[in-house]
Parts: structure tokens; C-alpha cells; sequence
């Protein structure tokens, strides 16, 4: 369960880089046409907004739990994480549709 902790606190890192530059270019979504009052678009930009900050507390939470030798605590706290990749998913499903 140690290493299992580890390794997703390790990997959870390049995601919050990765997250943060994808932040940074959601504003695009709304350049086509009538995307402003699309609310599935609304959806997935406040999910790709708050997804590094999401990532940084998790870090936190997560490492906390680490070295409290809590490790599935620490697993646990990705759980937010989870739910706010399956909703961005959710949405662009809605907006293909």
C-alpha cells in the first residue's frame, strides 16, 4: 500500500503542470460561435479551472497522510481529483452530442 501511495503522489506531480498549461488555454473554447451560452462549454472550463488547484491540495492532503503513514488515506484523497475529470469527460460528451 506504501509504495502504491508513492507512486501516485509521484505521477500526480507532472499532472499538476500539465493541468495548470491546459488551464491556461481553456479560455479558447469559447472562440466558436455561439460557445458562450453553451453551458456544457461552462462546465468543462470551471472543471478545467479548478483541476490544478484540485491537484494541489490532493498533493497536500496526500503527502500529510504520507507521512502520517496513513497510505490509504492518502489514496482516498485523489477521489476529488476523479470526480472532477469524470465530470469535464461528462460535459464534452454533452457538447458533441
Amino acid at each position: 500500500m506504501k509504495f502504491i501511495a508513492l507512486i501516485i503522489n509521484i505521477l500526480a506531480i507532472p499532472a499538476m503542470l500539465f493541468s495548470g498549461a491546459a488551464a491556461m488555454m481553456s479560455p479558447m473554447m469559447f472562440d466558436a460561435p455561439e460557445s458562450q451560452n453553451m453551458i456544457s462549454l461552462k462546465i468543462a472550463f470551471y472543471c478545467l479551472l479548478s483541476l490544478p488547484l484540485a491537484l494541489l491540495i490532493t498533493q497536500i492532503f496526500a503527502w500529510k497522510r504520507f507521512i502520517e503513514k496513513n497510505y490509504f488515506g492518502g489514496i482516498l484523497a485523489y477521489k476529488w481529483v476523479g470526480l472532477i475529470a469524470l465530470i469535464f469527460v461528462i460535459s464534452l460528451i454533452w457538447t458533441s452530442l
